[in-house]
This record gives C-alpha cells, sequence and structure tokens, in this order.
C-alpha cells in the first residue's frame, strides 16, 4: 500500500459530479509532469501500483502516493465520449511536497536520523541490537557504570588526576601515565632500585664478582648510574653488569652496559661524577630464576667509595 491517500473532487461544468454514474466510462488518472505542465509518465508507486484513481463517489476520486514522492503532477480524465485523456481543468499542473515524517506513537526507522546539532531529551531507555553499537566511538558493551562495582579488563590508559573510590577491581595490563600511583599520600612505583658499593677494601676481583640480585619474576633492567669518590688511577680497570642465566659464572653471562666498547663503567674516570650506563637493549630482560652479576675486569688498587645502583621494573 502506498503511505498518502489524495482524494480530490471533480466536477463537471453544468455543476453535476464527474462519476462512472454520471459519464460512461469514467476515468481519472494521474501522471507525472514539470512545472510548465510537461507530460511525463503515468505515476507508478513504490509498490507499482498505477496511477489510476479509484472512485468514491459524488464526484470525488482517490489515488494512493508513497510519501517519498513529491514533484508536479498532471491530473486527467477520460470518458467513452470523448475517448482522450485530457488535463482536469484546475489540476495542471499539482505540485505536491511530501515530507517523511516520525510517528510519534511509535514506528520503525528505516534510515540514520541527522540531528542537526541539537540534543535529544527526555529519554528513557536506549537499547541497542549489538553490543558494537556505540555512543561518543565507545562500544556500549564498554560503557561502565560510574556508580556501580565495575571491573575494568584489557588495556586502559590513566591521566591526569584519577581518584578511585569504594571497592574496585582493575585487571589486566593498567598504565598510569607518570608511572606512578599514590595511595594515601604515598607514591607506589612499579621500581625496584639496588645499590651496590665497595670502598677501601675488598677491591679483589673474587672480591667483587658476584651476584647481587635473583629474579623471582620477568624484570626488565631500565637504568644503572655510578660513581666514585676517589677514582682509579693505576689498573685499567671496568665494572661491568651482566646477566647470569641456569649455573653460568662470573664473567660469563650476558653484557648489560655497552659503555666503553661494551666493557662498562670505567672507574678511572673523573671522580664524584655519575656515569650513566649505556644498555643493551638484548640482554636487559631477566626471567624468572636468572641473576643480575657485578664484576670487575681486573683488581684496583686506588678507587675508593664506587657505588652502582640499577633500576629494575617487572615486566
Amino acid at each position: 500500500m502506498a503511505d498518502i491517500r489524495w482524494q480530490i473532487e471533480i466536477m463537471q461544468a453544468d455543476g453535476t459530479a464527474f462519476s462512472t454514474a454520471n459519464e460512461a466510462g469514467a476515468a481519472v488518472r494521474l501522471r507525472s509532469s514539470t512545472s510548465a505542465a510537461a507530460d511525463s509518465g503515468e505515476y507508478v508507486s513504490n509498490d507499482a501500483t498505477s496511477g489510476a484513481f479509484s472512485p468514491v463517489g459524488s464526484g470525488f476520486w482517490y489515488i494512493g502516493i508513497d510519501s517519498a514522492d513529491s514533484g508536479y503532477f498532471l491530473v486527467q480524465s477520460y470518458t467513452t465520449a470523448t475517448g482522450t485523456w485530457t488535463n482536469v481543468s484546475g489540476f495542471a499542473p499539482i505540485q505536491i511536497n511530501l515530507e517523511e515524517m516520525l510517528q510519534l506513537s511509535g514506528g520503525t526507522m528505516t534510515g540514520s536520523i541527522n540531528m542537526g546539532d541539537n540534543s535529544v531529551t527526555n529519554l528513557n531507555t536506549i537499547t541497542f541490537n549489538a553490543g558494537t553499537g556505540t555512543i561518543a566511538g565507545i562500544q556500549n558493551q564498554n560503557l561502565v557504570d560510574k556508580a556501580a562495582a565495575e571491573t575494568l579488563s584489557g588495556n586502559n590508559t590513566f591521566s591526569g588526576n584519577c581518584t578511585f573510590s569504594g571497592t574496585n577491581t582493575v585487571t589486566g595490563a593498567t598504565n598510569f601515565t607518570a608511572e606512578k600511583l599514590k595511595i594515601n599520600s604515598i607514591i607506589m612505583q612499579p621500581y625496584i632500585y639496588l645499590s651496590e658499593s665497595f670502598g677501601t677494601n675488598g677491591r679483589a676481583v673474587a672480591d667483587i664478582n658476584r651476584t647481587i640480585f635473583i629474579a623471582d619474576d620477568a624484570y626488565e633492567v631500565v637504568g644503572v648510574k655510578c660513581v666514585t669518590e676517589t677514582a682509579e688511577s693505576t689498573a685499567d680497570a671496568y665494572v661491568q653488569l651482566e646477566r647470569l642465566s641456569g649455573t653460568e659464572a662470573a664473567l660469563s653471562g650476558d653484557d648489560i652496559l655497552t659503555n666503553n666498547t661494551n666493557l662498562g663503567f670505567d672507574i678511572q674516570a673523573t671522580a664524584k661524577t655519575v656515569q650513566t650506563g649505556t644498555l643493551n637493549s638484548s640482554n636487559v630482560t631477566l626471567a624468572d630464576g636468572d641473576r643480575l652479576g657485578m664484576v670487575i675486569s681486573t683488581a684496583a688498587s686506588e678507587v675508593v667509595g664506587f657505588s652502582m645502583t640499577v633500576k629494575l621494573k617487572r615486566v
């Protein structure tokens, strides 16, 4: 069925109704047209109904017109006596502008609605046909009820000042952009700091080469620094940090520092000046059970107050 029922009344010059009761073979049809009354063919609705009017009585005729069809139309009549279709006086051409409208009592949309920067107000419930439907680009299945206990999973990025109250469960990888979390004014950091040193005694190779950390999970070395209070002046000595796996002995592991062509920190360098380690990215990750070892290339007799700090994080 067409969407609009258009009804017209056609009266003859003598005041009688134009109808099948008054004229043999009386008929009315609708033709598509232009503003200049050019006939461009019979009107056919979307459901393939032709442009023929149906009689109502007393000079009234009706036809169904699709709500999406607008334009100029010609109304033509026919009788057996005339034998031809002629334009009905006063109806040539007729301009019909039909605007599709939503039903106020419900209905089904067949296309998108452009709100033209206007708001939708006084809503009760929004129901999606799939969890992938979005609001402001967020899939509705991922929307969070901020007033209820929720579980956040997957990779989430929190930036700026975030306040969590009540009982909150956060699972998966959680990234705080400043890489620190404050709980009751206490900063919780993901790093472990190791400090190793040797002073005026114990500067022989056997005294210095040792394990300084045993991994109980996967860790990454993210920074190493060292300093001396008095630099070595005689021995050409370097201190290296190495990764040891299994039964590997000191000096047999994987070098972590690439300073000084992979030799490590130069303890003949200027005293009281902090040296920053350059890391070999292939050797910085420790598996559960791996060890970090500190080794010196040769015994040093003059260096005093050597200190090294290693920065680790779980991965």
